[in-house]
């Protein structure tokens, strides 16, 4: 068996889990500003002119471009919540059992 880890170095892995999990939920964040931003591109009828036949087919892609960065921040967000309570349970459990384990290694 290998040496046991020191609790700096666990402290580092967990330390960047937490980084990022931040990563992951600002980019969730970007994901439901750009959804924001792509639903603000539909236009209706008047608007369309010319175009009239392309409306609906234009209404449709909108919607469904939209609907997949809400689903891309839902999961972003998810993982980064993930990340963060891997890193809390690390350090939960070391805490718990260091004591007990540390004559394993």
């Amino acid at each position: 068996m290998g040496t046991r880890p020191s609790a700096d170095r666990i402290k580092v892995v967990t330390s960047d889990l937490r980084a990022e999990a931040g990563i992951w939920i600002r980019e969730s964040e970007t994901l439901t500003a750009v959804s924001n931003s792509i639903a603000e591109l539909k236009f209706n009828r008047p608007e369309a002119g010319l175009f009239q036949a392309f409306v609906t087919t234009h209404s449709e892609l909108v919607q469904e471009a939209s609907d997949r960065c809400k689903e891309g921040s839902v999961a972003f967000s998810d993982t980064g919540a993930t990340l963060k309570s891997v890193a809390d349970t690390y350090d939960e459990e070391d805490l718990k059992y260091g004591e007990q384990l540390k004559n394993i290694w």
